[in-house]
């Protein structure tokens, strides 16, 4: 036992006094307020601790749900891209971006398969200036568009003497077919002229039209035609027009040219 001063009258007093025995004043024990500030101090750190833990513990219940929902929108997008289903994928992109989830790169791609989807589309209608638009956007996303360039220009050069001759072979069957020429002469050698500028193009397989014209021109229907009706002693140089025989030349191209103008060999894209 140790002996204090009272912090009240200054009395000499044992250091176990609560109450001061000639000032009756209550003393506070040092080494109880101490203890007091420690188990003070235990409880809150206990507390904090706890408090703590459960909110990691939150935290990474959050995060790891989070990371599934991420997880199932990047699986179900996937599969949307494969079905070209592009609305959907809108949605799935916008609830990734509410988890906070950077969709540059999958916005990129939604916008690349967008547009070659699109090119695809004018191609087949020969909108040869809208693709030219869509190649701008896709390098405006970084996308190598170099070799669709190439190709591009080939069938920019090459589609207008396909077109003419696609569009003079069909006139020139109808015309022979009901017999509705004024000069079955005129008729042959516009045809002739049309074959030559066809059989000048050169050949890029690359282009969905230059692999129509590479399959045409080896045809056996068209190497037939070409060599009966323009080759040396063709029908181009027998016809004479106003001849009591020129229906029968009419009759005999018609049905040489009616395979031509069939499905079989049906323009791939649309005629303008």
């Amino acid at each position: 036992m140790a002996l204090i001063k009272c912090p009240h009258c200054g009395e000499i007093i044992s250091d176990a006094a609560n109450i001061c025995p000639h000032c009756k004043s209550n003393i506070i024990n040092k080494k109880r307020k101490i203890s007091y500030i420690i188990i003070a101090g235990l409880v809150f750190t206990i507390v904090l601790s706890v408090m703590v833990a459960s909110y990691i513990h939150q935290k990474r219940k959050i995060e790891a749900e989070r990371q599934e929902h991420i997880s199932d929108e990047l699986a179900k997008i996937e599969e949307l891209f494969l079905e070209s289903d592009y609305t959907e994928i809108e949605k799935c992109l916008i609830n990734l971006e509410i988890n906070q989830y950077d969709t540059t790169d999958l916005r990129n791609e939604l916008l690349t398969q967008r547009l070659l989807k699109q090119i695809d589309d004018l191609y087949d209608n020969a909108d040869f200036e809208k693709i030219e638009e869509c190649l701008k956007q896709l390098e405006s996303i970084q996308y190598d568009t170099a070799e669709m360039r190439e190709i591009l220009e080939y069938d920019k050069s090459i589609y207008p003497t396909c077109a003419e001759y696609y569009k003079c072979l069909q006139e020139t069957y109808e015309t022979l077919h009901k017999r509705t020429y004024s000069s079955i002469t005129t008729t042959i050698k516009k045809l002739q002229h049309e074959t030559d500028n066809l059989k000048s193009l050169k050949i890029d397989q690359r282009s969905k039209l230059g692999l129509w014209l590479n399959t045409y021109r080896k045809s056996s229907d068209f190497v037939a035609c070409d060599m009966v009706m323009f080759g040396n002693n063709g029908y181009v140089y027998m016809i004479e027009d106003d001849s009591f025989t020129d229906w029968i030349y009419a009759d005999t191209i018609s049905i040489m040219l009616q395979d031509l103008v069939g499905n079989k060999y049906a323009f791939p894209i649309a005629l303008h």
